[in-house]
């Protein structure tokens, strides 16, 4: 048997290599083709491809509602401008009215606690407007005493308790991934007792008609509840602590209009008197504010 010539082993070797390669050189066209098809395919699709962000911001956008908590300060000063008699006997006139010159302030602080709902609207790249509604508790209350100049004996005791307080405010904000500062302004509201009661009022036992015309006659007190209106503004900050929670500090001043306060009753003089005396008395609560520091909570229906 004859071995085949070293030529036609060096040829069938020559066409085994070229068949890989001619084999590479398809594939290698195959992949490169499908390759650059594949964004055209994509685009092609029926569904959308989703894009994975790098970072994720909060959405401050939609409906909230939450809670507080935090501390309460109010101021209040007052003027008692008039305090009046008629029917009295003794030859004084038919009505009698002494403004007695008496003021002063009240003042209190306490813990306060509530709860806000409102809406977040974008309104160009990081601007923010919303409306927000809110109602507090709190235990402000205050107490001080007064007496005529002249007349330390006739000493009337005063008193301010303020227990609920709330706003309807717009805020105005720039949000910044996380955070959210803004500053907010409204009409504000609360609801307070003012309390007047005369402690001492003195008879005079020399002249008719034996009273201490300064000050009213028998323990009076007058009260006055009512819902008053006022102002608030103030300035928060917001942080975004998980997709639905956000924590916040906020600082909010209300001021409230003056309100008049005025009542009466009628008093038995002596001694030994018997003659009913109609008296009242007219002051003005002015100036009523309320400073207030609080956190709290938000969750987001976004």
């Amino acid at each position: 048997m004859r071995c085949r010539p070293a030529k036609m082993l060096r040829q069938a070797n020559d066409t085994a290599t070229g068949t890989h390669v001619k084999k590479l050189c398809v594939a290698s066209v195959v992949i490169a083709a499908i390759a650059s098809s594949a964004p055209v395919r994509a685009a092609d699709m029926p569904y959308a491809v989703a894009r994975v962000p790098i970072a994720v911001g909060y959405d401050w956008e939609g409906f909230y509602v939450g809670g507080h908590i935090g501390a309460a300060w109010d101021h209040e000063s007052f003027v008692q401008t008039d305090v009046s008699y008629s029917n009295l006997p003794g030859g004084f006139p038919s009505a009698t009215s002494v403004n007695t010159g008496e003021s002063g302030t009240l003042g209190a602080g306490s813990l306060t606690g509530g709860a806000q709902i409102g809406y977040n609207w974008l309104i160009s790249g990081p601007l923010l407007f919303g409306l927000e509604a809110d109602i507090s508790a709190a235990g402000l209350s205050s107490t001080t005493l007064t007496s005529p100049p002249g007349d330390p004996l006739a000493v009337a005791q005063w008193n301010e308790k303020l227990d609920l307080y709330g706003s309807v405010r717009a805020r105005l904000g720039w949000a910044s991934g996380n955070w959210l500062f803004y500053g907010t302004g409204g009409f504000g509201w609360d609801l307070d007792k003012f309390t007047r009661t005369q402690l001492t009022a003195p008879f005079n036992s020399v002249t008719p008609p034996f009273l201490d015309i300064n000050a009213l006659q028998g323990g009076t007190v007058i009260t006055s509840t009512h819902l008053r209106p006022g102002w608030v503004a103030g300035v928060g900050a917001e942080w975004a602590i998980a997709r639905t929670w956000t924590v916040k500090l906020e600082y909010l001043h209300f001021g409230f209009e003056s309100e008049p306060f005025s009542g009466g009753h009628f008093s038995l003089l002596g001694p030994g008197a018997n003659n009913p005396v109609s008296s009242s008395v007219t002051a003005t609560q002015n100036g009523l504010s309320i400073d207030t520091v609080r956190v709290g909570f938000n969750h987001n229906f976004n």
